[in-house]
């Protein structure tokens, strides 16, 4: 499941101010994308990411080809001139310098990618407005498909069976979005933005697991019903396969 937390399409483009990427680590995974960040020990077999910003990433250690670390910053040596209080005899404070208004950081425009890794989101976000009802009635056409395609062997049904599987994960989004609410207002500034759609991604995905293991359980209790109301062994073998074969993925 956590391949769902980290969007691959962030990873290449995230981008942290010079004075973290000064001593950020960075992560290259085995996709060809790059992470910036300091990396400590995740849990469960992954590496947390602590990015710019205050954010932080986990990622399964399968995903990394390597890392290159930077060493941490020695501490500035500070001269004895400079410990010298000014005012003190014989010394004189340098004058303040003024930084004139022309000369004031801008705000960097957005990159290319970063543009695109939102509108990326702003797609999956569309998805998650469809109409649940319209996403079910489908996904029932396409399994009467698939159940019709078995009896009679007419041919493929692998793009069915795809569909299908399409149908399911948009359900499952639609019905997390539900249930978290309406996505906040996007900020005008691409970064805050972009930070912004990552944490609802997750918050969408955490969802989207919580409301599998739910399903799971609900599939579990019914069939455990269904064992208690049959007689027939052999049915009563199969539910009890089926139980079996649900548990492992909870």
């Amino acid at each position: 499941m956590r391949e769902l937390i980290l969007p691959l399409i962030v990873a290449s483009i995230l981008f942290v101010s010079p004075a973290f990427q000064a001593q950020a680590d960075k992560v290259y995974l085995k996709n060809g994308n790059v992470l910036e960040g300091i990396v400590q020990p995740g849990g469960g077999g992954t590496l947390k990411v602590i990015l710019g910003g205050g954010m932080s990433l986990e990622v399964p250690q399968e995903w990394v080809s390597r890392i290159e670390r930077k060493d941490a910053p020695e501490p500035a040596e500070v001269s004895p001139a400079a410990s010298v209080p000014a005012g003190a005899p014989g010394i004189t404070a340098p004058p303040t310098p003024q930084v004139s208004p022309d000369l004031a950081p801008v705000a960097e425009p957005a990159s290319e990618a970063t543009e695109f890794a939102l509108e990326e989101f702003r797609k999956k976000e569309d998805l998650r407005s469809a109409s649940r009802v319209d996403l079910e009635q489908e996904l029932k056409r396409v399994q009467y498909q698939i159940r019709l395609f078995r009896t009679t062997t007419l041919g493929d049904i692998s793009q069915l069976q795809k569909r299908q599987r399409e149908l399911q994960a948009n359900l499952y989004q639609v019905r997390a979005a539900r249930q978290l609410g309406p996505a906040p207002p996007a900020s005008a500034d691409p970064q805050e933005a972009l930070s912004a759609a990552i944490v609802r991604e997750s918050a969408v995905n955490a969802a989207v697991d919580r409301l599998k293991r739910q399903d799971v359980r609900d599939q579990i209790q019914s069939l455990r019903q269904q064992v208690r109301a049959t007689s027939k062994l052999g049915e009563r073998g199969r539910f009890e396969q089926r139980i079996k074969e649900l548990q492992k993925q909870l």
